[in-house]
């Protein structure tokens, strides 16, 4: 018998395991060193001779504005800008129209005179976020790329099954923006969480249960439960040393899912929630037949969900492949609503292999729902390009820090989030994922990767 465990933490903040991204506020904006030339021999000229002539400069993007201590007015729009776990973010990059502006010491920033709607650009560390088509005029703006955490702590697990070690261990933290999943083991021992918080407290949750058989199935048989109160400190080693209890009772739920034409359900999943967002306890892979059954555990304070996963037909599962999801919630009676997957988002223009995209250039797409998401990358750049329409141009991002590469070859490729519900105040551009605990229901779709370049 193989035991499992998946743990969760209920604290005060959100956490980052390091490893889990790759980009961290260690990274630096490197430099170059000055060094000697040889000495070559210059053109002597005499008064009648004409030097040669120099290249045309390459443009300067304009410098941000200088700092502005006068309140705003009403056509202003003062924003927040945050990193990944919600924390302030200094020193970003901001521009609306011609107006460029820097993000302050608690990461505020003032746009002026903008217009009704507007577009926000963003730059840090050589990567951009625009966000189209925004009409608040106190924007919250969650930079994707933009670390905002300190303060490491380690945890250690301190659980020996018998007669094996554990296969899975999941770790995540419940918080005022939701139940965040992040991996824990050997690899990733170290903690973070925005700053300037010197501890976080809260409780963590492990649940134990037997591997199947069947590499990747579901659990099937679940052997305890556990809660313990945590501390995570600055510096410090927190260790979890859970003592399980029998699971109370379980349930058989079974779902079913319908995929979209040209497309094939390839894994489903099972998902816990403490009122936030979902995270994964384990899955269904290749072979699964509707309708699909799942083995689910009482957790006191947890609800459930399910969600099916469809790639297109021929080539499931491959990297970069077009695909979609759909997240459904288990009701407390067991009954799980059928689902229709839709069809995967697919890239309209530019044409692939085109040799001519510029900024400028139209990006367009089909079977997007609610807000999209476009990333444009090169080498080690991407602009994210966040709207609710189904097609945008290129924007021009040199004056927040992120020039257009020219002669370069680029990678475009977009996801579009639908949730099942959404607060009416909230602006979807800025909010794709819909109210909380309900953030992770709906659908999600992504288009497959294509290749263009850019003139010389």
């Amino acid at each position: 018998m193989s035991i499992s465990r998946w743990a969760l933490f209920m604290g005060g903040a959100s956490l980052l395991v390091a490893g889990c991204t790759g980009h961290d506020d260690a990274s630096s904006n490197g430099g170059s060193a000055i060094t000697g030339k040889t000495p070559v021999d210059t053109p002597q000229h005499t008064p009648d001779t004409e030097p040669p002539p120099h290249p045309p400069e390459p443009p300067i993007p304009p410098p941000p504005n200088p700092p502005d201590t006068s309140p705003p007015g009403p056509n202003d729009v003062v924003g927040i800008v945050q990193g990944r776990t919600g924390g302030p973010v200094v020193g970003v990059k901001v521009a609306s129209g011609g107006f460029v502006t820097k993000s302050d010491s608690k990461g505020r920033f003032i746009l002026r005179n903008v217009p009704p709607k507007y577009d926000v650009y963003c730059g840090i560390d050589g990567q951009g976020d625009v966000y189209s088509g925004l009409t608040t005029r106190a924007p919250t703006i969650r930079l994707r790329e933009a670390s905002d955490y300190s303060y490491p702590a380690q945890i250690r697990i301190d659980y020996n099954p018998s007669p094996s070690p554990p296969e899975i261990i999941s770790f995540a933290v419940r918080d005022d923006i939701g139940t965040e999943s992040l991996g824990i083991g050997p690899g990733y021992p170290a903690v973070f969480w925005p700053a300037p918080a010197p501890e976080l407290t809260g409780q963590f949750f492990a649940l134990e249960y037997e591997r199947p058989a069947i590499r990747g199935g579901p659990p099937t048989h679940y052997t305890g439960l556990a809660f313990a109160p945590m501390r995570l400190r600055r510096g410090g080693q927190t260790v979890f040393q859970p003592t399980f209890s029998p699971v109370p009772s379980t349930m058989t739920v079974t779902g079913v899912a319908r995929p979209a034409p040209g497309t094939t359900i390839y894994e489903t999943f099972l998902y816990l929630s403490f009122g936030g967002s979902y995270g994964r306890v384990n899955s269904q892979y290749p072979g699964i037949t509707m309708p699909a059954q799942f083995v689910v555990p009482e957790v006191p304070g947890a609800s459930w969900a399910i969600e099916y996963s469809a790639y297109e037909t021929g080539a499931p599962g491959s990297f970069g492949g077009a695909h979609s999801s759909m997240i459904v919630p288990i009701s407390a009676d067991g009954s799980v609503p059928e689902a229709d997957v839709p069809a995967p988002a697919k890239m309209v223009l530019p044409a692939r292999d085109a040799t001519n995209f510029d900024v400028g250039s139209e990006i367009a797409w089909a079977n997007g729902q609610g807000t999209c998401q476009v990333a444009v990358s090169r080498k080690d750049t991407t602009v994210y390009i966040t709207t609710v329409e189904s097609h945008i141009v290129m924007p021009d991002l040199a004056a927040v820090g992120v020039p257009f590469g020219r002669g370069e070859r680029y990678f475009i490729s977009v996801w579009c989030n639908k949730p099942a519900s959404r607060t009416p105040d909230t602006d979807p551009v800025l909010d794709p994922s819909g109210p909380r605990p309900e953030r992770y229901l709906g659908t999600s779709t992504y288009s497959r990767s294509i290749g263009v370049s850019s003139p010389p």
